[in-house]
């Protein structure tokens, strides 16, 4: 049997897994845009911490000559920022065309969704279960149990969880000390994240605070640890080149290439991994349809909250090494059927944040003064349902080009109650959440909707076969984009596809 699949990503490392556990006599051909995976750079065994600063230094100088100066800016990967679609001259959501896809840029936030978040799906919470249990145990997610179990419950960690600042710490115990009034209750609790916390592991964490400017040692999980084990050992092929449509009756796959388009033949199955944005593009080249699939995308609220209590944390040695990721997430669980589940993630006045703003020069003078807030105003990001984010209507130029039109903007109203009742659970001990109205991100990065699962467009069945032999692996079969991370999931249930596809 003769397998493609398009794309390198989590929906890719998930099906790609799959295969190999099931042992099935395949031959496995990988469609990537950006090629082969690029070499990871070289770093001292037990790095120094002036060795990890001269390195950083390199970084964010790589940064500022390629991207400028940047206000708020998102996650980048060792030197090259998350590239983002522009829809009504504004920057959106990401697309990426590079080995790894988004998990070269993600935050590492890693839970399962919930029977409220599956309602809408053919697959039942039990039986998506084998399938978390077993990604988890590929990727490894960090965590213990505490408050959060309220909700995930299970929430398949099974690393140590990673280690707080200790005003991180004072706010979770707070949180929960103060149940929350209004439509939803709150649950903190630490970050479960595909992050290596267990000691003597080549990629353990060290901590160093530099996250979102790309991890030196691989501590996050990236699709790029499971699939490019296979491609240098010949088990997988890869080749280059944006796949533009799929021809079922042929079992090909066209791909646009330096030389023009050309067909590779011969595929008994084809599993689509592309991402929302790239799978809904090539099943609409496809099948002929123009326009008509809507994404959605959640939307993000972003404030600080502030630790107002000096001294109650007492002198904590760790503010120079600290994770740079969401160290917090409290569960905004609604009290009524009629509201959505929203997720804050609480981040520590990082560093990236400023250096990213900030000349070299200028930096040497504040860097001490940053790290003295580091767990004094953190960040809180609260992310929403798609149902209150933003919409896009997706249309072929021309059978060449995909072109987005604004249909829905976030209804930030929306998140007003979650807002309150927040604001009622974390307002005690000395932590003040900002007074003032949040700043809304462009994105949330969980894209979906486009091709859902029995949707009136073009009607996918459980399995993903959009056509004969055509199954899609990843999130644009999804019905609704959660507030909870769709890494995870999409993970197991292109496990699932795929075993209910060759199983």
């Amino acid at each position: 049997m003769r397998i493609a699949i398009v794309g390198s990503g989590a929906a890719a490392a998930g099906a790609l897994h799959t295969l190999v556990k099931l042992r099935h006599p395949s031959s496995i051909v990988m469609f990537e845009a950006g090629g082969m995976p690029p070499e990871q750079p070289r770093h001292p065994a037990q790095p120094s911490s002036e060795w990890i600063r001269g390195f950083y230094d390199g970084v964010y100088a790589a940064l500022r000559e390629h991207y400028g100066y940047r206000l708020f800016p998102s996650k980048s990967n060792l030197g090259e920022e998350c590239p983002a679609e522009v829809v009504g001259g504004e920057e959106r959501f990401f697309r990426v065309e590079v080995f790894g896809g988004e998990t070269n840029f993600w935050g590492g936030c890693t839970l399962p969704l919930q029977p409220r978040e599956l309602r809408n799906w053919p697959i039942a919470p039990a039986e998506l279960d084998p399938y978390y249990r077993e990604i988890a145990a590929l990727i490894g997610i960090s965590g213990e149990r505490d408050a959060l179990n309220n909700y995930f419950d299970p929430d398949y960690a099974n690393r140590p969880p990673m280690r707080l600042l200790r005003g991180m710490a004072r706010l979770r115990d707070s949180v929960n000390a103060h149940p929350a009034h209004g439509p939803y209750a709150v649950h903190a609790g630490v970050s479960r994240m595909t992050l290596e916390t267990r000691a003597n592991q080549p990629a353990a964490c060290v901590y160093c605070g530099e996250c979102c400017a790309g991890c030196f040692v691989g501590a996050l999980y990236n699709a790029r640890a499971t699939v490019e084990p296979f491609v240098r050992a010949g088990t997988v092929r890869v080749i280059r080149g944006r796949v533009m449509r799929v021809d079922s009756n042929r079992g090909a796959v066209a791909v646009a290439g330096s030389s023009g388009v050309q067909w590779h033949e011969g595929f008994d199955r084809v599993f689509l991994c592309a991402g929302c944005v790239g799978t809904t593009e090539i099943v609409m080249r496809s099948i002929g349809l123009k326009e008509g699939p809507v994404m959605v995308d959640g939307a993000i609220a972003q404030f600080p909250i502030f630790n107002l209590k000096l001294g109650a944390d007492g002198a904590d040695p760790d503010k120079e090494r600290y994770l740079g990721l969401a160290q917090l997430i409290m569960a905004c669980v609604p009290r009524s059927q009629g509201n959505e589940y929203m997720q804050l993630q609480v981040y520590p006045n990082m560093d990236y944040l400023w250096r990213s703003a900030l000349p070299r020069w200028a930096w040497s003078l504040v860097r001490r003064l940053v790290a003295r807030a580091r767990d004094r105003v953190l960040v809180a990001r609260l992310c929403t349902h798609s149902k209150d984010g933003y919409a896009y209507g997706l249309h072929l130029n021309g059978g060449d080009r995909l072109e987005f039109a604004d249909l829905r903007q976030p209804a930030r109203d929306a998140a007003r109650p979650a807002l309150d009742s927040l604001r009622s659970a974390i307002d005690h001990a000395g932590f003040r959440m900002y007074p003032g109205p949040p700043i809304w991100a462009g994105t949330s990065a969980h894209l979906a909707g486009t091709l859902p699962y029995g949707g009136p467009l073009v009607n996918v069945p459980r399995d993903g076969q959009v056509l004969p032999g055509v199954h899609i692996c990843d999130s644009s079969c999804f019905p609704e984009a959660v507030a909870v991370s769709p890494t995870f999931t999409v993970m197991a249930n292109a496990s699932r596809t795929v075993t209910e596809a060759v199983g």
